[in-house]
């Protein structure tokens, strides 16, 4: 995977500031720029994976907000056990938290303790399938196919380390992506679309080596 290549290619792409500033001004929009930049990020994905010449994606917002919607259905789907995880966490909290006997709150923080190191390495472990699952949803766009346990768990075992790699980036790309929020939201314009396409092309990549 050409790693570099990822982070320099919006620079060659045609229009590419005009097509990032207008994504990134979508991006603002509450929940509809989350769900567009999504599937912006998804589409230029496929383009990688396909070969195209043109990847930075022109406004299209029915279909990158469906795109998006499904997306973020099957992020939340993979990541439920985390929630579920969570919502016991803080169920035995409320339930400890209201006696002052020492051994009740050795006994609390223990559990939030361990609830919270288990919800870490769950919550990696399952970011991790999910990139799996993306790269099964990138075939047809169909949520089906990323619920293709067997197939996204082929994916996950045969990449295991570009998986990780990419992870890796996705955690550099949201860095990137609140830099902006330095620059009183103004520089969010411009790093989110950028971070967004970074990852969408490594994604693209790994489909791609993945053929």
């Amino acid at each position: 995977m050409n790693y570099s290549l990822a982070f320099s290619f919006v620079k060659d792409e045609k229009d590419w500031i005009q097509k990032l500033l207008i994504t990134g001004l979508i991006a603002l929009i509450p929940i509809v720029g989350i769900l567009y930049v999504a599937g912006w990020l998804f589409e230029i994905s496929r383009r990688v994976m396909n070969h195209e010449a043109e990847i930075l994606p022109e406004v299209n917002f029915s279909k990158y907000i469906s795109v998006g919607f499904k997306a973020c259905v099957i992020s939340f789907v993979y990541m439920l056990p985390c929630t579920v995880l969570n919502a016991f966490s803080s169920l035995s909290n409320n339930i400890l938290s209201g006696s002052n006997s020492d051994a009740i709150t050795f006994i609390r923080v223990s559990i939030s303790c361990g609830f919270g190191l288990l919800g870490t390495i769950l919550g990696i472990a399952l970011s991790l399938i999910l990139i799996a699952a993306y790269i099964r949803f990138l075939d047809s766009y169909e949520i089906s196919s990323a619920f293709n346990f067997s197939a996204v768990w082929k994916i996950f075992t045969s990449s295991t380390k570009d998986i990780f790699i990419l992870w890796l980036f996705n955690i550099l790309a949201a860095i990137i992506a609140s830099v902006g929020v330095i620059f009183c939201f103004i520089g969010i314009v411009f790093t989110v679309p950028y971070a967004s396409a970074t990852w969408g092309h490594l994604l693209g990549q790994l489909k791609q080596k993945l053929g």
